[in-house]
C-alpha cells in the first residue's frame, strides 16, 4: 500500500529480538515536593486544608453562639420561673406558649423581610422606568437627528416662516 504516493518494497526479512523499554524512572510522590507542580500542588492542599480547619472552627463557634443565643431567648420569654405552679403553668402550657411565641416573631421577621423586598421591588420598578423614559427620549432625539424632526417642512410653510 503506499503511503504518500511511496511505494513500500520489502528488500530482506531479518528476525531481530522484541525492542524492551525500561520503566520510566520519574519523581516518587511523596511528603517533599521535587518538581514546581508538586511545590504548587503541595501549598494548595495545605492552604486548603487551613481555610477548611477555619470554616470548620468558624461554623463550630456560630453554632455555640446561636446555641446560647437560642437558650438566652427561651429564658426571656418564659421570664422568671414562678414561685408557685399557677393553675394552666404546667410544663406542657409552657412549652405551648413558647412554640407560639416562636412562631409569631418568625411571622414578624417573614413580614419585615417581605416589607423590604416590595419596598426595594417598588424602587428599582421607579428607577427602571426613568431610565426608560430617559432612554426613549434619547432614541427619539437620535431619530429627528438622522431623519428630522416629523413635518418640519409643513410647519415652517404654514406659519410662513422661511418664505421668500
Amino acid at each position: 500500500a503506499p503511503w504518500n504516493h511511496r511505494i513500500v518494497r520489502v528488500y530482506k526479512v531479518r528476525n531481530v529480538p522484541v525492542l524492551t523499554v525500561g520503566l520510566k524512572r520519574g519523581l516518587a510522590w511523596g511528603p517533599n515536593p521535587r518538581t514546581e507542580g508538586e511545590m504548587k500542588a503541595h501549598k494548595l492542599a495545605k492552604m486548603a486544608r487551613d481555610k477548611a480547619e477555619n470554616a470548620a472552627y468558624y461554623m463550630e463557634d456560630f453554632a455555640r453562639r446561636m446555641s446560647d443565643a437560642d437558650v438566652a431567648f427561651a429564658k426571656a420569654l418564659r421570664g422568671p420561673a414562678p414561685k408557685a405552679q399557677a393553675p394552666g403553668q404546667s410544663h406542657v402550657d409552657r412549652e405551648i406558649a413558647y412554640r407560639q411565641s416562636v412562631r409569631a416573631v418568625r411571622e414578624a421577621i417573614l413580614g419585615a423581610s417581605r416589607r423590604v423586598k416590595g419596598a426595594v421591588d417598588s424602587a428599582y420598578r421607579t428607577q427602571a422606568g426613568d431610565v426608560y423614559d430617559v432612554v426613549a427620549h434619547l432614541h427619539q432625539h437620535a431619530a429627528d437627528l438622522i431623519t428630522g424632526p416629523p413635518n418640519a417642512s409643513n410647519a415652517s410653510n404654514a406659519s410662513g416662516v422661511g418664505l421668500p
